[in-house]
């Protein structure tokens, strides 16, 4: 699957199961790694990328993924380092354990699985902290140049990912999309094209042709119901 690049950095915690992942830039070579529960991603890279898996065991695979947002990065930068402090950029890191940031994963995962409603001041305190922790720790001291971004805020992305999945049967209109993130058509194509490497109507085609493929493995439906499904 293609894994789209965001305007912040994206955390990801391996919660159960065993994993043998394998990743790759676009069209480029596959790189493998095992993974396994409790270990830790920060992916801070400002390209989209491909990925694919397997498991190795029994346990489900849970993953959690929390992105952070950049107004809370520019929040503990200040705190840290002063007023006119901008936002930094961190360092990536790939299959560590820090106790710290599992802990407050694991109280956001809690607070926002396992309570009927979450609190929102709750889940602005801890994700404040886990920015804080990240800025302290995380800050890429060799490259002070403040954190730039060329594509859409990871809420932003999910929107327009939305609506085109709920549109692959009659098709989506780029003008549509702008105004859903209420951006000019051309603005929102090229900050869509720095997410995930392609315009929005060719990422649409990709959408289209990946859920036809999952409905060919995973039901009996004749292929012309599933061609007319999307579009």
């Amino acid at each position: 699957m293609l894994i789209p690049a965001v305007a912040e950095p994206q955390l990801h915690w391996q919660i159960s199961g065993r994993v043998l992942c394998e990743d790759r830039d676009l069209g480029g070579e596959w790189n493998s790694h095992q993974v396994e529960p409790g270990l830790l991603f920060l992916i801070t890279s400002p390209d989209p990328y491909e990925l694919r898996w397997k498991s190795l065991g029994p346990d489900p695979i849970i993953v959690m993924h929390a992105t952070i947002g950049l107004p809370l990065l520019a929040r503990a930068a200040k705190e840290l380092q002063g007023t006119s402090a901008k936002i930094p950029r961190l360092i990536e890191f790939n299959a560590i354990r820090d106790s710290t940031i599992l802990s407050f994963l694991e109280m956001l995962r809690r607070e926002l699985a396992e309570q009927k409603t979450a609190s929102p001041s709750f889940v602005q305190g801890i994700a404040q902290s886990l920015a804080t922790h990240l800025v302290r720790t995380y800050r890429d001291e060799t490259n002070p140049r403040p954190h730039r971004s060329t594509a859409l805020p990871a809420y932003q992305l999910h929107r327009i990912l939305r609506i085109m999945d709920a549109s692959l049967e009659e098709g989506v209109n780029v003008g549509k999309l702008a105004e859903a993130v209420e951006m000019s058509e051309s603005h929102f194509s090229r900050l869509f094209k720095g997410n995930t490497g392609f315009s929005p109507s060719q990422y649409f085609i990709r959408m289209r042709i990946s859920k036809a493929q999952e409905l060919l493995r995973e039901t009996t439906r004749p292929i012309i119901e599933i061609g007319m499904d999307v579009g």
